[in-house]
């Protein structure tokens, strides 16, 4: 119960602190819009938390009420940011980069996904996707191909007992059973094999906190990096906030 309790008093936080900005600050598009991304993430979890305990359709009913009420003030408002869809001006290009079918294969086997393998390679998405396509490899073709039920199972019988399993362990688990499963697929048998359980691992998720500094060397951050410890090298960066985000602007 106190699984239940916590997501409870998280989800009673969520409220009042959107129920708070929308009060005290400028309303806006881009302000609603984040709070219904918000809420519904919530109530997409609250739904969950209904199949284990009935207690939670009042809170439910809250926060469709809640997203009903800031989705008509979002109809009143013009968006603050437009988008615009960039056009060619020339079609000349450059000349085609050429990737070897053997790299291409083995960053592929090794797990790579298709934007991934154009950061490596540095070249761009369109790329990566016209030399796998003329070479006939197939990303999807390397996972697995079990059934939803037989998937459900083996999650069955890993989350067995520990509940508190992300999509990420449980996805490593499964391939070291010889299942190369996609995240969404894990991801979506999680929530048939115990939707409370996914509601109750996101409500102690780790949030990004938002915070301001009295001025000038009030704050320092410190960070470290120890990859090339190997080497008895270490890298240590310190940096003070007010300073960085004048530099940035």
């Amino acid at each position: 119960m106190a699984d239940v309790e916590g997501f409870r008093e998280e989800a009673t936080r969520i409220i009042h602190s959107l129920c708070r900005n929308l009060m005290t600050q400028d309303t806006d598009a881009n302000l609603c819009e984040a709070s219904l991304i918000t809420l519904t993430a919530l109530s997409r979890n609250a739904r969950r938390m209904c199949t284990r305990y009935p207690i939670f359709e009042r809170l439910c009913e809250i926060i469709d009420s809640l997203m009903s009420t800031i989705e008509e003030r979002k109809r009143t408002l013009q968006p603050l940011v437009g988008f615009f869809a960039a056009k060619q001006t020339t079609t000349r290009g450059r000349p085609l980069y050429v990737i070897s079918r053997e790299q291409l294969e083995y960053l592929v086997e090794a797990g790579f996904k298709r934007r991934a393998i154009a950061s490596l390679v540095q070249v761009s998405d369109s790329v990566i996707k016209r030399s796998l396509r003329s070479y006939g490899i197939s990303i999807r073709g390397r996972y697995s191909s079990i059934s939803n039920e037989e998937l459900d199972n083996l999650v069955r019988e890993i989350t067995d007992g520990n509940q508190t399993l992300g999509q990420r362990m449980v996805q490593g688990h499964l391939q070291s059973l010889g299942h190369r499963v996609q995240r969404q697929r894990v991801a979506d048998s999680l929530i048939r094999v115990d939707e409370a359980a996914v509601a109750m691992r996101w409500c102690h998720s780790i949030r990004r906190r938002v915070y301001n500094v009295a001025g000038p060397n009030s704050l320092w951050h410190i960070d470290g990096n120890h990859k090339l410890i190997r080497y008895k090298i270490t890298m240590i960066r310190i940096f003070n906030k007010l300073r960085l985000n004048r530099l940035i602007k």
